[in-house]
């Protein structure tokens, strides 16, 4: 096992959780590369053509966490984020809505489970850095534990 210092070179490489960006914009997500990165955490980026093959690479990369677009190109983030409640698979696995639409109707989806947490953009990446931190910390904890 490789340890050091949180930023450490030796930490970086050893980065062992993954997050899973869903997002059609390539200079987001490789701002969201380089600075998850360079604070520990794995990120894999997917552009996908369809909600389901957004799916598809979220069931293949296994991610701790998933920072989802909404406005995708050509489709919406939220038939996304139903298809993945609908998967057991991720019944713990946070989701983050990254938004521009700052308006009420993401508190109600149209699903059972509450939205785990959502930031508009454009976002102060601190503040996301520290959501994801907290949920991936409230998902470790187990369920009935609140964060």
């Amino acid at each position: 096992m490789v340890t050091g210092p949180k930023g450490s070179i030796s930490a970086r490489l050893a980065a062992t959780t993954r997050i899973l960006v869903v997002e059609d914009t390539l200079e987001i997500a490789e701002f969201l590369r380089a600075y998850f990165r360079a604070n520990g955490y794995q990120l894999d980026h997917v552009d996908p053509d369809s909600a389901e093959a957004a799916l598809e690479a979220a069931r293949s990369l296994a991610p701790s966490v998933i920072l989802l677009d909404v406005a995708l190109r050509g489709f919406s983030g939220l038939d996304v984020y139903r298809l993945l409640l609908s998967d057991e698979a991720f019944d713990r696995v946070p989701i983050i809505l990254v938004t521009a639409d700052t308006s009420a109707r993401l508190r109600s989806v149209g699903v059972a489970r509450p939205i785990d947490g959502h930031v508009a953009k454009p976002f102060s990446i601190g503040a996301l850095a520290g959501l994801v931190r907290d949920l991936l910390a409230a998902a470790s904890a187990g369920p009935g534990v609140q964060g």
